[in-house]
């Protein structure tokens, strides 16, 4: 192989890479929704309206050289629960409500963490690196250069 055939593998294998990324970024994307939305609906969090299920989604967008893959919510219930939070009564000295038949009077509630996001990426990294190796693999034998 000369240099410039080679000069020229390289600049396919760059747009092969680039569109492997997509293509790998994309699955990843689908991947950890799926896994997010089995997490909102009971194996987590139980559904109560559906509003926080059907809040779960994601987008691809290029970010510089490659893309990015975002899943989430943009309901503010499913970030007290990915992280938990301290609610403490403001405007008046007590916050009242009912629970289980029982009026409440606190000063504050502590909500628990319950991660259904992190946990939907940290379970799936293995099915996510490998959906990186299968496009880029891909992409380096369709250039020519395995």
């Amino acid at each position: 192989m000369t240099m410039e055939e080679f000069a020229v593998k390289m600049k396919v294998l760059g747009a092969l890479h680039r569109k492997g990324l997509r293509q790998a970024t994309d699955k990843a994307r689908y991947i950890v929704l799926e896994a997010a939305k089995r997490k909102v609906s009971g194996e987590v969090l139980n559904v109560i309206s559906g509003r926080g299920k059907a809040s779960v989604t994601s987008k691809l967008r290029a970010r510089g050289a490659g893309y990015e893959g975002i899943v989430g919510s943009d309901v503010f219930y499913m970030l007290v629960h990915e992280f938990g939070k301290i609610i403490r009564a403001v405007r008046k000295p007590f916050m009242v409500f009912y629970y289980k038949g029982k009026l409440w009077r606190v000063k504050q509630v502590t909500i628990p963490r319950r991660p259904w996001l992190q946990p939907s990426l940290d379970e799936n990294r293995s099915k996510i690196l490998r959906c990186f190796d299968e496009e880029v693999g891909e992409a380096i034998i369709k250039a020519g250069l395995a």
